[in-house]
């Protein structure tokens, strides 16, 4: 299952937890950003999403199909958030430091996260992130 409801502020998904979802949800989004002339870095989207999915899919709903992830994407004239949603348990996110291990095998996504957003927010549960970036022209500082 993969479903777009579009807004006025942007869209809505729900999909199946897998991972070729990921890749679908990444291609409509990189559409999005290119038909709706968000003219910021494209890829540090693009890495939020996908590892805020990839977290929800792999560890909030262990890539099972019959588990639905839902991803709101919100758009204003000077941010956009990306809030994502899994039917897991959650984790404590108030314990998590983010690091940037190359070599472990799992939790570069977090410090991927941090370091490509502006806030990252988590609900008390631990199984929704919202994260925000701010929008910046190419070539702005």
């Amino acid at each position: 299952m993969f479903e777009i409801k579009h807004n006025d502020l942007g869209f809505e998904l729900k999909m199946s937890a897998t991972l070729e979802n990921i890749d679908l949800a990444d291609d409509f989004f990189a559409d999005y950003l290119i038909k709706n002339d968000i003219s910021t870095n494209h890829f540090s989207l693009r890495i939020l999403l996908r590892e805020s999915m990839l977290n929800a899919v792999t560890h909030g709903s262990d890539t099972d199909p019959d588990l639905i992830v839902n991803m709101e994407v919100q758009v204003s004239s000077d941010e956009i958030k990306l809030a994502v949603k899994d039917p897991g348990e959650g984790f404590p996110w108030q314990d998590k430091k983010p690091h940037f291990e190359v070599f472990e095998e799992s939790g570069r996504g977090l410090a991927l996260m941090h370091m490509y957003s502006d806030a990252i927010n988590y609900n008390e549960k631990g199984n929704q992130v919202v994260i925000t970036k701010k929008l910046q022209i190419i070539g702005e500082k």
